[in-house]
């Protein structure tokens, strides 16, 4: 008589074994992922994201840290007001957001948050990985040149300035930080600029 047949799949690849032990299903690697340990990448996979800050020139984490920077200051005081001086008057001040006195203002908030999320990507992929239709060079430019506008229209133009309304603290960190992000691409660009027209425009014999 037969004595007792392990039911299909005991023993077998993803079953259970006699011994107790779990055998992994065909193909699947512990490690992580299916296939054997050790199989490289399927062909035409792109390289894995992997943040490395030394992808990014120094001017690249400038005007990452110093676009953070401004992005957050306007949620952040930018305008305050105060009233009541005598002694019998009530005395009291506000303080109020750049967003909420300019709503414009979140088109900063989208400006930053390109430059990052481009940096960014530089950070994690090989440059020839981070292909767009516009150089390096010119995009900062032109995001830093944009975000540096935004940051100046909303810092002079104060609402309610004849009620007695000012800069609050934030205004002046958003300038600076709007400052900071552009002159690094912008002054290299600029002086460039003057010296090949002055070489252009030159004496010429």
């Amino acid at each position: 008589m037969g004595g007792y047949n392990a039911p299909g799949g005991y023993g077998a690849p993803g079953g259970y074994n006699p011994s107790g032990g779990y055998n992994a299903p065909g193909g699947y690697n512990p490690s992580g992922g299916y296939g054997p340990p050790g199989q490289p990448r399927p062909a035409g996979a792109g390289p894995a994201f992997q943040l490395d800050l030394r992808r990014l020139t120094r001017v690249d984490q400038i005007v990452a840290g110093a676009s953070l920077i401004a992005m957050i200051s306007i949620w952040l005081p930018w305008y305050s007001v105060s009233w009541g001086s005598g002694a019998f008057e009530s005395q009291g001040s506000a303080s109020f957001s750049g967003t909420s006195m300019h709503g414009w203002l979140w088109l900063e908030f989208v400006v930053a948050l390109a430059l990052i999320g481009y940096l960014v990507l530089r950070a994690g992929f090989p440059e020839s990985k981070v292909s767009l239709p516009i150089a390096h060079a010119p995009l900062l430019i032109i995001g830093t040149g944009v975000q540096l506008l935004l940051i100046l229209i909303a810092f002079f133009d104060i609402p309610y300035g004849n009620l007695g309304m000012g800069w609050g603290w934030a205004a002046f960190i958003g300038l600076l930080a709007a400052l900071a992000a552009a002159a690094p691409v912008m002054v290299p660009a600029a002086r460039s600029y003057l010296e090949s027209r002055n070489a252009n425009t030159g004496p010429r014999g």
